[in-house]
């Protein structure tokens, strides 16, 4: 009897390793507010309802100035305790000052800043219309900067490089993903990013196309990876409490059961189907069998020994 308990017990955590972790869930998110930040002494230009927004250095003939994206999104649509993997973000180049390849990235804000009324046609912005985000303002025209320019994080959360028109793909990172988890966590941080070109060489500037732009696949568009960790209410009080936290553990376990499975499945190339019949056959039926501890789970290492 002891035997077959342990046998079962075995069983269930393979089961639960294969079976039980959750699927991952996809947003694609279109920006809900994105302005150029261009560099005037006296902070009065602006591009917050144009169909565009520049970043990088331009020529003589726009005083051979900076120009920062300012963008946001909003992570409403993804549920409170979900576990963030990848974010990626995809945006349309539609001109470029010139086509060598610059670096452009995007780093967090840590203060808010403003999408006004004021339109502009080219890189040199209209005058700024209430709450634009401005060189010296962060909400025209009553709220300044600390930093004029913005502030922003010094790192960047993720980084490209950028040629002449197309549409281009800014790639995953643990930073990027860090961003958007306390985002999501704490929505009142939710700043967004600051899209940095190169700030050295004249007419370097990069314009891509801005949520108001009338192409409906070149607005910016974030595409965020993660899984829903499900809140569990045992007592049936509606509250999430000593009990369901144990309950979240065991989901999170679970979960790294599976993705340890799934790396241990891939790298000795055998498929779930044969991983089970293995298991459940032979000299590892036997609960006196340990494979060799290479994971923290059972299922995993076992994948290792039936190979």
């Amino acid at each position: 009897m002891i035997r077959n308990a342990m046998n079962l017990g075995l069983m269930s955590v393979i089961a639960a390793s294969i079976g039980a972790a959750a699927s991952a869930d996809t947003a694609v998110l279109t920006s809900v507010a994105d302005n150029t930040i261009i560099e005037d002494p006296a902070g009065v230009y602006s591009c917050g309802g144009a169909q565009y927004f520049f970043a990088g250095r331009v020529g003589v003939n726009g005083a051979s100035g900076l120009r920062r994206g300012a963008l946001r999104f909003d992570f409403s649509s993804i549920p409170a305790g979900a576990i963030v993997t990848s974010v990626t973000l995809r945006m349309n180049c539609s001109a470029a000052g010139h086509t060598a390849a610059e670096t452009v990235s995007l780093k967090r804000f840590t203060a808010s800043w403003g999408e006004g009324a004021s339109v502009a046609f080219g890189g040199g912005g209209a005058p700024a219309q209430p709450n634009d985000v401005t060189w010296l303002h962060r909400h025209y025209p009553s709220t300044l900067w600390a930093t004029p320019g913005g502030e922003f994080a010094a790192t960047a959360s993720t980084s490209r490089s950028v040629t002449g028109v197309g549409l281009y793909v800014w790639p995953t990172s643990a930073q990027f993903v860090t961003d958007v988890q306390q985002m999501i966590a704490t929505p009142a941080s939710n700043f967004g990013w600051c899209v940095v070109g190169n700030e050295v060489t004249l007419q370097s500037v990069k314009r891509f196309d801005s949520r108001e732009s009338t192409g409906a696949t070149s607005k910016p568009q974030l595409t965020v990876v993660y899984t829903a960790v499900p809140r569990f209410d045992l007592t049936g009080d509606g509250k999430v409490n000593v009990q369901s936290r144990v309950q979240m553990m065991l989901f999170k376990a679970r979960q790294k059961a599976r993705q340890e499975l799934e790396a241990a499945l891939q790298e000795t190339g055998m498929d779930e189907a044969t991983y089970k019949q293995r298991v459940t056959t032979g000299k590892w039926k036997s609960p006196m069998r340990v494979p060799k501890h290479k994971f923290a789970g059972i299922a995993a290492n076992l994948a290792y020994a039936v190979a």
